[in-house]
């Protein structure tokens, strides 16, 4: 994976799945440290794969994660994702939302106080 940014916290999640019977094999990630996951859950037909979430901060602009695996490695998506202190909009205009409540309520004890 290139075009990261040293310093820059990541979240890498994988999925592998084969839904096939035939399909008896581990698919290992290996970056800094690997995970191993089972391409078939149950070993038959309509069986269900894996998937893992990682996370690790960049050391530069490059990461390599390797895959392998006993038979074919199955990859069947990878999604890298930054990891931001910032909050997500929705989380925001909640919290906004939840002050102007707390605000009317507090207003309104008051006013009944008179």
């Amino acid at each position: 994976m290139g075009g990261l940014t040293a310093g820059q916290t990541y979240t890498f999640q994988w999925w592998c799945d084969f839904s096939s019977a035939q399909s008896i094999a581990l698919t290992k990630a290996t970056a800094t440290n690997f995970v191993s996951l089972d391409n078939n859950n149950t070993n038959q037909n309509g069986g269900l794969g894996q998937y893992a979430v990682g996370t690790f901060t960049a050391v530069g602009p490059q990461e390599v994660v390797t895959y392998d695996s006993t038979q074919l490695p199955f990859l069947n998506a990878f999604q890298l994702r930054t990891v931001t202190a910032v909050p997500e909009p929705t989380t925001f205009a909640l919290a906004a939302l939840g002050l102007v409540g707390l605000s009317v309520v507090a207003r309104r004890t008051k006013n009944l106080r008179v």
